[in-house]
């Protein structure tokens, strides 16, 4: 699939600034670590035996963090849990993570998800939430998750199908001024890896890489983040944006305001201490080995 959409390189997302901010991101995308978690099965499955369980591209590790709570204690009493991430960063605060919610049998390291060194038939579950549109190349992490999956093993991602926040930051830029662009959120989107937003291609992923009995749904979630965290989280976006989207002469002239008009926009329509209140969807994926 092509598009003339400006794409997003991966780095964008490893520097400080943003993983500073993405615990406030966990706002945003952890209220889909739960129905994630149903949607595989695996509280249904761990009856059949052991859990050998990858949270890939774990960030600071909500999904690790969803099992621990969600399942029970006999459960987690037999799992074995590796988290892994590209970075050393977002793998320090794991560990502090694993150690403050005290995790059982549980390890992170860091593991590049498209060439992640693990022997094969490695594991009974992976996770991979929000993390394959941002694979540098997404089918090999899907390949590599297959073959590091156990026979019978399942792989669940989640990945974003309308992240309602975009609209947001298009409605307050564009008010800035007419000359100005910013993406659709279907465009914004496109800046990353394109089509993951549709189930149909995210079954076709699957189905490419050889999983059987693939099963994708939407959900929606209501999330709920105070104007000051949101700004702070925004501006990843809004950098990227202007850098992407912006001329030379624009991100001059208007770009040292964007923030400021965001938040401006942002309390006339929640009030000065009010809550951002937003119904997110997603698409969420299971496949079998």
């Amino acid at each position: 699939m092509t598009t003339s959409n400006p794409k997003i390189e991966n780095t964008s997302y490893h520097t400080p600034e943003f993983l500073a901010r993405y615990y406030i991101a966990e706002k945003l995308t952890g209220p889909f670590a739960g129905p994630l978690i149903k949607h595989s099965g695996i509280a249904e499955r761990s009856h059949s035996g052991p859990r050998m369980i990858f949270d890939n591209a774990c960030g600071l590790g909500i999904v690790s963090s969803t099992l621990n709570r969600m399942l029970d204690d006999t459960t987690k009493s037999r799992w074995s849990l590796t988290c892994g991430d590209l970075t050393e960063t977002m793998i320090d605060s794991t560990r502090q993570r694993i150690d403050q919610e005290k995790w059982p049998n549980a390890e992170a390291k860091v593991v590049n998800a498209q060439s992640t060194g693990l022997p094969d038939e490695s594991f009974t579950d992976i996770f991979a939430a929000f993390a394959f549109t941002l694979f540098p190349d997404a089918q090999a992490a899907m390949n590599e998750s297959y073959r590091i999956l156990k026979p019978d093993g399942a792989l669940a991602i989640s990945t974003w199908k309308n992240p309602t926040w975009i609209s947001l930051l298009r409605s307050a830029i564009l008010g800035m001024s007419a000359d100005l662009s910013f993406p659709t959120t279907e465009e914004f989107l496109a800046m990353h890896n394109e089509g993951w937003d549709a189930e149909s291609f995210v079954k076709t992923e699957f189905e490419k890489a050889g999983f059987k009995e693939v099963k994708v749904t939407t959900v929606t979630e209501q999330v709920q983040i105070p104007i000051s965290p949101f700004l702070e989280l925004s501006r990843s976006m809004l950098d990227l944006v202007i850098e992407k989207s912006w001329t030379q002469d624009q991100r001059k002239q208007y770009g040292a305001e964007a923030p400021g008009a965001l938040q401006r926009f942002l309390e006339e329509r929640f009030g000065v201490d009010g809550l951002i209140t937003m119904e997110p969807s997603a698409v969420l994926a299971l496949g079998t080995k």
